[in-house]
Order: C-alpha cells, then sequence, then structure tokens
C-alpha cells in the first residue's frame, strides 16, 4: 500500500482505504452531494464499498494515475469530505489534471450537516 499524506496547518489528506466505508457512505448519501455525483445515492454500505473498491486499487498501483484522498481534520482526525486528482499521461504532465469538485462539494455538505 502506498503511504502518501499531505498536511496543511489545519488538515490531512491521505489515500482512502476500506475503512473509510462509511464516511464515505453518508457523503455520497446526502442529497446535496448526489445533486453533483453522477454516481446516485447508494443503497447501502455494500454498494458504496463497490464503487470505492477502483479509487483504493488505483490508489494501490505502483504508478498512481489516480488519486483518491480522504480530507479529515489534522487535529481530531474528522473525515470532512474526499478529493480526487488524476494525472493525464507523462508527456503532458503538469499541463492537465482533474479535480473532482463533486468531493469539494461535499466537504461543504458534511460541514452543514455534523
Amino acid at each position: 500500500m502506498n503511504k502518501l499524506e499531505i498536511q496543511t496547518d489545519r488538515l490531512e489528506l491521505r489515500l482512502i482505504e476500506v475503512a473509510d466505508v462509511e464516511v464515505i457512505h453518508r457523503l455520497h448519501s446526502f442529497p446535496e452531494t448526489d445533486e453533483f455525483n453522477t454516481l446516485g445515492i447508494p443503497e447501502n454500505l455494500q454498494e458504496t464499498l463497490e464503487v470505492i473498491t477502483p479509487w483504493i486499487e488505483d490508489n494501490n498501483a505502483t504508478e498512481i494515475r489516480n488519486y483518491t484522498f480522504a480530507i479529515q481534520h489534522k487535529t481530531n482526525g474528522e473525515f470532512i469530505g474526499l478529493f480526487g486528482l488524476r494525472l493525464g499521461p507523462k508527456n503532458i504532465r503538469g499541463l492537465r489534471y482533474g479535480i473532482n469538485y463533486i468531493s469539494i462539494i461535499g466537504i461543504k455538505v458534511m460541514q452543514q450537516n455534523l
């Protein structure tokens, strides 16, 4: 398993893992998140696990191209959202990247529903 963490004064971004399934399920279950999420609201934890398993597999690849990070408060470890980063081909890397905006919106939703 890759161990990659990004830290700021207040936040920690770390690669997601199976143990995150419950908090990710909760995030994806909010109607406000679903409004911008093409996956729809998952019916149960198993469905959420099926969605995130490829993300975890990507995170565990030798050369990661699609990163999915859990965002959590540094002081108490509280989950507040997801952040996705997709790297383009190596020959144009640095010029092209994608950010999972749905998850960034989810941060606001999680904060409002805590």
